[in-house]
């Protein structure tokens, strides 16, 4: 997509939906400068659209989508995108007798317009790495600020680094953080997946990691808890609403999990190393899932992508952390 020109978003969108498997990464520009994207054939706006209709894409029967670095950041910015199309529309657009019923409309509002008031209220933190007692900076006030999705990690990582359980000890400066952190936690104890079983049974997982960007936690626990409390006010409504052009409500994830963090000679990285987007079909109960990686699960430590530094031997590909996690969770989301 760096260097097509401009291509059938329609037909796009159903030729990947009918592929294996989806795989979105990355390049040198930034997503948190649209600037830098210029002199690409694509901008950060026309991607950040791509990634939200890749996320609304995963139906039945449809390819899962793996966003791997830039990709990642990608997914970060579409999930609080696609939360404020969402509320807006619902609020501002969806009348009483599209839903039918006074209480669950009413429902709706009030589910729209907490989670409006939380992203509007939520601040991110990040580690002041320039004072010796790393003192915790604001790198972004609210959900409309450009860095909510995506900030400047406090410190580069290159090459190998450990794969972690996701933690965090509940202090933080948003009075709303705690009730995001305690919906995520139920959200994990609900959907153990692959990822997370790798880092429990293997031990000492190592995957290369090339980056300066983060997804920021904040963001991911807001979307989770955002994702969760729209897919509860809709689910007793979804009939009416299928019916009506609202439909591509139905098609949003139902909750994001935190799968991993990262650290690096005892030290904690990227807290948000990796996450698995949850959907459940509302008549079925079916589970599908997709995945984001910030680190490269498809490369080994020499950091070359294979077409230059050839193709390395079965034995060489079976033995790296990166490419068996990669393998497993292909394996499983193409066969949800």
């Amino acid at each position: 997509m760096w260097k097509t020109v401009n291509l059938d978003k329609k037909l796009l969108n159903s030729l990947l939906e009918n592929c294996l498997a989806v795989f979105v990464e990355g390049g040198h520009p930034t997503v948190k400068d649209a600037n830098s994207f210029e002199g690409l054939n694509i901008s950060l706006e026309e991607l950040q659209e791509f990634s939200e209709e890749l996320i609304l894409s995963r139906g039945l029967k449809t390819a899962p989508s793996i966003f791997i670095c830039l990709g990642h950041q990608l997914a970060a910015q579409a999930h609080i995108r696609l939360i404020k199309k969402a509320t807006y529309q619902i609020i501002n657009l969806i009348k009483t007798e599209t839903i039918g019923s006074i209480c669950h409309y009413k429902n709706l509002i009030d589910t729209c317009k907490e989670i409006i008031n939380t992203g509007e209220n939520l601040s991110i933190y990040k580690d002041d790495n320039t004072k010796d007692n790393k003192t915790e900076i604001e790198v972004a006030r609210d959900w409309d600020d450009p860095c909510f999705a995506v900030a400047l990690n406090e410190v580069p990582e290159v090459g190998q680094v450990e794969l972690l359980h996701y933690s965090h000890n509940g202090i933080h400066k948003s009075k709303d953080f705690s009730k995001l952190l305690m919906h995520h936690e139920v959200i994990s104890e609900q959907n153990i997946g692959i990822v997370e079983q790798s880092v429990t049974f293997e031990k000492d997982l190592n995957i290369v990691m090339f980056h300066s960007d983060e997804v920021n936690e904040e963001a991911i626990l807001f979307a989770n808890w955002a994702y969760v409390k729209l897919h509860n006010a809709i689910a007793p409504v979804r009939k009416r609403i299928s019916v009506s052009d609202f439909s591509w409500l139905l098609s949003l994830p139902d909750s994001i999990e935190i799968v991993c963090s990262t650290s690096a000679q005892g030290s904690l990285c990227t807290q948000v190393s990796a996450t698995c987007i949850n959907y459940t079909d509302y008549e079925t109960q079916h589970k599908r899932r997709s995945f984001t990686f910030q680190f490269h699960p498809e490369l080994l430590e020499d950091l070359r992508e294979f077409n230059k530094s050839g193709l390395p031997s079965y034995e060489k590909l079976k033995n790296d952390d990166g490419v068996r996690m990669l393998i497993r969770v292909i394996y499983k989301s193409i066969t949800d």
